[in-house]
């Protein structure tokens, strides 16, 4: 154990040294550092900064980002005059993060060899190299995650209150972060369930489960309330993000309709815009995610189609949870150095390599899970359904934009799961 210690401080060093060297070696074409989304986060930050609120452009106040990672890079450009720090604690950030992947390995699995596999994998994965020097909420919003899982699995295992309480306000952060994390309480809270189930633990009377459920919605909800009364009081909707049915309508719909309709994605995109602009009136796209006037529109004209297509609904969706698990990170690496063409061949030969691990976690994944149900081992039941719980709540609700980027957040579960299910199956051929 002692050496284990040693070994994943070592591997930490290791991620931070290179994450270092990146950010100096980038620093004279800065162009890296920044994704499409990179500008309306640090527009957000210097709107904010000048004194016109949470707004983007600065007329125009801003339903769609939540605050976190905006108030994140503007504490950073107060105290250091610049927004380019935020990356060097971002890559503190995702050294936590792997110590904490370990900490989870040890702590519930018992096995920390895996830990430091998964940390290693995490820390030097093509993805993760990259978004760590990005201005993106991936790096800030997979340690609150993270950290909140830990939290929730320590509370299944000693039943202490405070550690619920930990938990409910880092997931009740991590939406304030993200805003697909808005509904993840449904998971968290479906995991005590089958944890009760399987485990028949006297801790959890019916009494006390209730008054848990009613703790977590009313500590969950308290957290988001300013924001969510800013909303309302900026646009009228108690709601968290204009995102939701701007996706829905604008990423995922088009998918299902053009299978449906036998049409190509921007084919069916363009069909399904022009028909919401006839509607509203509107004709900037960028206003339906601005503005919550149109979320209710939106939410019906996806449901409208949704239900005259259910059986093109599913199997999209059964599509595209399983893409969300073996889309490479290394295609960000391919677009950045895409002018390249000498080195075609090298970057195929990536992807494919890359694939193939994924999808062999995948089915770890898929191994550790059955074993978890047949064994009916308590450390089982508290460490495999709550892993799992979260990783495929992200996977179901990330839709066509199923991406690296989207998965990144549950990669330490993703990596733990699929290590674990893999060491089980290659025990058990080698007995």
């Amino acid at each position: 154990m002692a050496n284990h210690k040693k070994t994943i401080f070592l591997i930490i060093a290791a991620g931070i040294i290179v994450r270092l060297f990146l950010f100096f070696y980038f620093l004279e074409e800065n162009k890296f550092f920044y994704d499409d989304d990179s500008f309306g986060y640090i527009e957000l930050a210097e709107n904010m900064r000048l004194g016109n609120g949470f707004s983007n452009p600065a007329d125009k106040p801003d339903g769609f980002r939540t605050p976190l990672y905006p108030l994140f890079l503007l504490s950073h450009r107060i105290i250091f005059g610049s927004y380019l720090p935020a990356l060097i604690t971002q890559i503190l950030l995702i050294g936590v993060t792997a110590y904490l992947i370990f900490i989870i390995a040890k702590d519930f699995m018992n096995r920390s060899d895996i830990g430091l596999i998964a940390a290693a994998a995490f820390l030097f994965s093509p993805f993760s190299l990259m978004v760590s020097l990005n201005f993106l909420t991936q790096t800030l919003f997979t340690v609150i995650l993270t950290t909140a899982v830990l939290m929730w699995l320590k509370f299944l295992k000693t039943s202490q209150d405070k550690y619920f309480v930990y938990s409910i306000v880092l997931f009740a952060i991590s939406a304030l972060t993200r805003p697909i994390a808005f509904l993840i309480l449904a998971p968290i809270l479906a995991s005590l369930f089958i944890y009760i189930f399987l485990t028949r633990d006297s801790h959890f009377s019916r009494r006390r489960i209730l008054m848990l459920l009613l703790v977590a919605i009313i500590l969950f909800t308290s957290v988001m309330s300013p924001w969510l009364l800013r909303n309302y009081l900026t646009f009228g909707s108690f709601s968290l993000s204009t995102v939701t049915y701007y996706q829905l309508y604008f990423y995922d719909l088009p998918h299902i309709y053009g299978r449906h309709q036998g049409i190509s994605f921007q084919e069916s995109f363009n069909l399904l815009e022009k028909n919401i602009n006839e509607i509203s009136g509107q004709t900037i796209n960028h206003e339906y995610a601005r503005d919550f006037a149109y979320s209710n529109l939106l939410k019906e004209r996806f449901i409208h189609y949704l239900i005259q297509m259910p059986d093109t609904t599913i199997i999209t969706r059964a599509e595209l949870v399983f893409k969300f698990f073996i889309r490479d990170g290394i295609r960000y690496w391919i677009h950045y150095y895409q002018n390249n063409n000498d080195t075609a061949g090298l970057w195929l030969i990536s992807v494919i390599i890359e694939r193939i691990f994924l999808f062999a976690l995948f089915i770890g994944m898929v191994i550790a899970i059955i074993y978890g149900i047949l064994s009916r081992n308590e450390n089982a039941a508290i460490f495999l359904n709550v892993l799992f719980m979260v990783i495929l709540y992200f996977a179901f609700l990330t839709g066509i934009m199923a991406s690296a980027g989207l998965r990144f957040p549950i990669e330490p579960l993703f990596l733990l799961l699929g290590l674990s299910g893999i060491d089980l199956a290659i025990k058990k051929v080698s007995k």
